[in-house]
């Protein structure tokens, strides 16, 4: 007779607490505990008085962090794991902590996951929409800089010279801006919701000293003129506009593009099987939690969307980070 086993509930229970890891990390982040690590505070008693906390509540934190591996524990003393240091650490030029920040601030809003799973859209304002106008995306793209930054540079590094270039739905500019600091005599049209522009493309472009050669066009980039040029980046864009939208922007970029010229597309790309990349699905739900149409396409998705607007080839560019760049010719 076969003992029965019964099956071991841990991995369903991790997700009971699978929001926690995240807010842990905002806290400490909220609460300076990493910069005064690295300021020398490297016990639980020192980071509560410098934090300004009660040693009640820095302990079940610190060791949270360092059973985490963002901290390193040696008795009682705590430093600063690699990629803490790195990533999460104020001044750091790769810094991703108001990325952390930003979506912990909405873990509340997806509680209403289910009654958008039932209506297939979103149960709020759509963030790419008019009523919106930009007020989303002014609130926290400043801190995708960092993150898309070493591979807007690898880019950069593979583009032919250019002389024109448009960013539709700059954000930061970071595409762009990499171009712009590897090809001085570049002219970029950034284009994004006003807000945006002036609370951060602007100061972007100001900070990386290539303001004098960039133009503004402020409103919805469907309706905003995007003139002929040699280069038209399309950074994180075409998940937020759904296949439809997608196909229309894709055929506008074609055409307004000068022959020879290319497109850049940087994405999440699904995998295939669509259930083997678990981050590109996380995604997809994001999109349905915040967008009318938006979605994670495949690479063969995209690279047919591209061919029906008019582009002939494609090559994919590896990068750093979890996805390659997808470069499009005209």
């Amino acid at each position: 007779m076969e003992t029965q086993v019964a099956p071991n509930p841990q991995r369903i229970m991790q997700f009971a607490f699978g929001f926690v890891p995240g807010v842990a990390v905002y806290s400490a982040i909220e609460l300076g505990i990493f910069a005064a690590v690295a300021e020398g505070h490297n016990t639980i008693a020192k980071l509560a008085a410098a934090c300004g906390c009660q040693e009640r509540g820095m302990q079940p934190l610190v060791y949270t962090l360092a059973g985490l591996g963002l901290l390193e524990q040696a008795g009682d003393h705590f430093r600063l794991a690699p990629d803490t240091r790195m990533f999460l650490l104020p001044g750091s030029p790769a810094y991703l902590g108001g990325v952390i920040a930003h979506q912990t601030r909405l873990i509340g809003a997806w509680a209403q996951m289910p009654e958008a799973v039932r209506q297939g859209k979103p149960p709020g304002t759509v963030v790419e929409g008019d009523q919106d106008d930009g007020a989303f995306f002014a609130a926290f793209v400043d801190s995708l800089f960092n993150l898309n930054w070493p591979a807007a540079q690898a880019v950069a590094r593979a583009l032919p010279p250019a002389r024109t270039a448009v960013d539709i739905g700059c954000g930061s500019g970071v595409w762009s801006l990499a171009l712009a600091q590897a090809q001085p005599e570049l002219k970029v049209v950034a284009v994004d919701r006003k807000l945006v522009l002036e609370t951060v493309a602007r100061v972007f472009a100001e900070r990386m000293g290539c303001s004098e050669r960039y133009e503004y066009r402020a409103g919805n980039f469907r309706d905003v003129d995007l003139g002929k040029s040699d280069v038209v980046f399309l950074g994180h864009i075409l998940h937020s506009e759904g296949e439809a939208a997608s196909r229309t922007l894709l055929k506008r970029v074609h055409d307004g593009l000068n022959p020879g010229g290319v497109l850049v597309i940087a994405e999440m790309v699904a995998s295939t099987p669509r259930a083997a990349d678990v981050f590109s699905n996380l995604f997809d739900l994001n999109m349905l939690m915040w967008t009318e149409d938006g979605t994670v396409f495949s690479a063969t998705q995209m690279e047919e969307m591209g061919r029906e607007a008019g582009f002939t080839r494609f090559e994919w560019l590896a990068v750093p980070g979890p996805y390659p760049v997808l470069l499009a010719f005209r």
